[in-house]
């Protein structure tokens, strides 16, 4: 169970932190904060404008911020995320130098690369592409690789990085659901960046115009949860953990969670069938693929078919090696 604290706690001891390194993170992650408005939300349709607002004034009240929401203004990344060296220890998240949470990004960008499912021709966005090590590494493959940021500093950062590895990588300023006008691709990328988004049923609206036809949209690493919890004690909304508070109130940034079945409705319900992608041994690689549909469907893909396959061979080695038991065992009372 994770370490509960109220909202003044949260104040007094975890916002006098000025910056989060590998322990901070994991130890913020696990603390769950008590709100003020949590106990607004139950009488409100999840889908509703009044529920949408009583967010974002939620936000507000975490932010400190007198002027409202605004992704072009409050989505901008802290400037300790940027440096002029573009090597590989200095860009996140390699930056934190902890083997065990890069571990979690390594599984996380290979399920990214199942799931995307495309020979060397193919053309990929990726919305919120922040360092871009998703990006970089498509490009590798041969893929078409654009991005869209609404921060210029992470685009600059990409193109530093793409030039020393001698890769194109198309590169515009703009929201989520914008740039690249007139052009359609194969797969449309969201890892750790969906959740920024406050206006989301508008924009998967929006995104059936940008997929080629079979194109589909691969999301990874977003906050879902299982259920509603201390975490997130809605369908969605604001996280509750100390970390996502701590990223608001520092940098302005939406940090939104959902639980599972409000998002999987929300993609069929857009428009999508929708695939789910388990990854047991890390929550952060766990994997949703929406793909247009006139009648949407959801389907899970077998997290451990190699295991599967392995408890069959067990189960038929156990087999033979009971008849070839039973043969000797006779064999000798023959004899």
């Amino acid at each position: 169970m994770p370490k509960k604290v109220s909202y003044e706690t949260f104040k007094r001891d975890f916002l006098t932190i000025d910056a989060l390194d590998a322990a901070d993170l994991t130890r913020f992650s696990t603390t769950a904060v008590e709100m003020p408005l949590s106990g607004n939300f139950g009488r409100l349709d999840p889908l509703s404008d009044a529920y949408k607002q009583q967010v974002l004034a939620e936000h507000q009240l975490i932010t400190g911020r007198q002027s409202p929401y605004d992704p072009v203004t409050n989505e901008k990344a802290a400037a300790a995320h940027f440096s002029d060296d573009t090597s590989a220890g200095n860009v996140h998240p390699w930056s934190y130098a902890d083997p065990m949470l890069l571990s979690e990004f390594l599984h996380s960008w290979a399920q990214i690369f199942k799931m995307i499912d495309l020979k060397s021709t193919g053309s990929v966005l990726e919305y919120g592409p922040g360092s871009g090590q998703v990006l970089l590494m498509l490009a590798r493959c041969g893929l078409d690789c654009h991005a869209v940021d609404i921060d210029q500093r992470w685009l600059d950062q990409i193109a530093g990085q793409a030039r020393k590895l001698d890769l194109n990588i198309s590169l515009e300023q703009g929201v989520f659901g914008d740039g690249f006008a007139d052009r359609q691709f194969d797969r449309i990328i969201f890892f750790e960046s969906f959740h920024h988004c406050i206006d989301f049923q508008e924009l998967l609206r929006k995104l059936h115009a940008k997929l080629k036809g079979g194109g589909k949209i691969v999301f990874c690493g977003e906050p879902l949860f299982g259920m509603q919890t201390n975490m997130l004690p809605y369908p969605w909304g604001l996280r509750r953990d100390a970390a996502s508070l701590w990223c608001m109130n520092r940098c302005g940034w939406m940090e939104l969670g959902f639980t599972q079945k409000f998002f999987i409705e929300l993609l069929m319900g857009t428009g999508y069938s929708v695939r789910y992608f388990p990854f047991p041994a890390c929550p952060r690689a766990e994997g949703y693929v929406a793909e247009p549909a006139k009648h949407p469907v959801f389907t899970t893909e077998d997290p451990t078919p190699r295991s599967s396959i392995m408890r069959k061979y067990l189960r038929e080695m156990v087999k033979d090696l009971r008849h070839y038991l039973l043969r000797h065992r006779n064999n000798k009372v023959g004899r």
